[in-house]
């Protein structure tokens, strides 16, 4: 039996008791964890629920993912499975259930959760199955040979497609994965621009909160870990503090551990320079309150914190990773690294600094680029893809398999 499993009437958020209806197209997304999402919330919000009905699940046991999704009448699902021994196990319960409820789209996110999601989707006979690369940029980083081959397993073999979100990913797939370019599809992500708005953001609270009233902030918000470069960018401040004395650095955490960025802070003597924050919940405030964003990741498949500083107006400077080279025109719209050492990242913030005059209007110019990453589109994207590739899946099948008697 599957673990912890919800299931709300219509499957829709406000649809009360309305049922399912038989045409309906099935989808499922599958996700390694039970933390919440954003991005699950966002994509729920703007599906289109009298043409698709949609479930989100996760490997692990139930959590915040399934409680908040609950709440806007989404069925979820969970499995159980917080152990590598359970996996075969979850991999045949879920294909039963994929099975039972006649699900058309099996759509995967993270690594473990797509090798089960995609191997439980082909024992069910799940018409179209989809791996989506938001973890796959830093596989190769990690030079670990079996990582990656289980990643190219499920980005080839066992997947029909596989979306990328951004034109730097789908290089990636088609040149390290070996995937041919036309099963990778570029979706962009959509940003919650309602909440992403400045002329709402307030940055004073946040600025009073820790004392940067005055002062010139550059700040970053990411993980601490190393692929996010966050030593770098610390490295790269040194050089810049004594030139510009007023200056601070402000890291927000979205998890991980400080414990060795805070040693290197200490040690290059920035500790009243430098703030190394947990994770916050005010995004939209915290970027407000930032002069300049500073992105000084190894990699990213899409860099979703660049995209909400800019539709928040702030200038930004970012390493060539994911989208940057896509939205980021050199002292235009902000401006990217020539590399991603401490170097590289110290020219191009010492660049921005000396074009401060211009940054009204570097950030209004980022705005507008930002703009253009609606959700609805996003959302709209997918569907549009789900019903073109199960079209040409029927095709070839000589039947149409998401339309039921």
């Amino acid at each position: 039996m599957i673990a912890q499993a919800h299931e709300t009437a219509g499957g829709a958020p406000n649809s009360g008791a309305l049922p399912s209806p038989a045409n309906r197209i099935r989808v499922l997304h599958f996700i390694a964890n039970s933390q919440p999402l954003e991005y699950f919330r966002l994509l729920v919000r703007f599906t289109d629920w009298s043409r698709f009905d949609v479930y989100v699940g996760s490997l692990d046991r139930s959590g915040r993912l399934q409680e908040g999704l609950h709440e806007l009448g989404v069925r979820t699902l969970a499995l159980g499975a917080v152990r590598r021994t359970q996996y075969l196990a979850a991999t045949l319960r879920l294909a039963w259930w994929l099975r039972h409820n006649q699900i058309d789209v099996v759509q995967v996110h993270l690594l473990e959760a797509s090798l089960v999601g995609l191997t439980a989707a082909r024992l069910a006979g799940v018409p179209l199955t989809i791996f989506t690369g938001h973890h796959s940029h830093e596989v190769p980083l990690h030079k670990r040979r079996l990582l990656l081959e289980v990643d190219r397993l499920a980005a080839r073999p066992l997947c029909d497609h596989v979306i990328a979100p951004s034109m730097e990913m789908k290089e990636t797939f088609t040149r390290v994965y070996g995937c041919s370019r036309d099963k990778v599809e570029v979706i962009y992500h959509g940003l919650d621009l309602e909440r992403l708005n400045p002329v709402i953001a307030d940055g004073s609270r946040f600025r009073a909160e820790y004392g940067l009233e005055g002062r010139l902030v550059l700040g970053a918000i990411s993980r601490y870990f190393w692929v996010k470069n966050l030593e770098a960018l610390v490295r790269a401040f040194a050089m810049i503090a004594s030139e510009v004395p007023n200056a601070m650095l402000v890291i927000v955490g979205g998890g991980g551990d400080p414990t060795g960025l805070a040693s290197l802070v200490r040690s290059l003597d920035l500790s009243d320079r430098v703030l190394l924050l947990p994770p916050r919940t005010d995004i939209a405030d915290v970027l407000a309150a930032f002069d300049l964003f500073v992105h000084p990741a190894l990699a990213e498949s899409f860099g979703l914190a660049v995209l909400e500083a800019m539709a928040l107006a702030r200038p930004v400077v970012t390493t060539p990773v994911g989208i940057a080279r896509e939205v980021v025109e050199d002292r235009v719209s902000g401006l990217v690294a020539r590399g991603k050492d401490p170097e590289s990242l110290r020219r191009a913030i010492a660049e921005m600094l000396a074009a401060r005059e211009r940054w009204p209007e570097i950030g209004t110019e980022a705005r507008r680029r930002a703009l253009a990453f609606t959700p609805e589109k996003w959302v709209w994207t997918h569907e549009q893809r789900y019903t073109d590739w199960l079209e040409a899946s029927s095709r070839r099948n000589r039947r149409l398999p998401h339309l039921r008697p």
